[in-house]
């Protein structure tokens, strides 16, 4: 199937901690809607975040050819330069850094993608 549609059905999530109870909370509710909407989510974290780690953990979701990527944390493009990169790569990240952010309208429109 895969090979057909060029998906994976795998959607990736960056978080910066689980140790933070709005992280684990948005990851959970990520699970819950990427497994609604016929996606599995690969989520990486660290216990001593950095922009190193970050891109690392971008590049190996993008190597495992995931549908598309979340990255948890406050950004500011006009700082983060690898953040600009990776909005200018196929697999284009959704930033979240509010409590109120919607999982579930990310992952529908993942699945109308497809």
């Amino acid at each position: 199937h895969a090979l057909k549609t060029r998906r994976t059905q795998q959607l990736g999530l960056i978080a910066p901690t689980l140790a933070n109870q709005f992280y684990t909370d948005v990851v959970r509710n990520a699970q819950i809607a990427a497994w609604n909407s016929g996606f599995d989510l690969v989520v990486t974290s660290f216990e001593d975040w950095s922009i190193e780690q970050e891109i690392r953990a971008y590049e190996r979701l993008t190597d495992l050819q995931v549908d598309g990527v979340v990255v948890l944390r406050r950004a500011d493009l006009r700082q983060d330069a690898h953040l600009r990169a990776m909005l200018a790569n196929d697999v284009k990240p959704v930033l979240i850094d509010e409590p109120g952010a919607c999982i579930n309208a990310i992952c529908a429109n993942w699945a109308i993608a497809r």
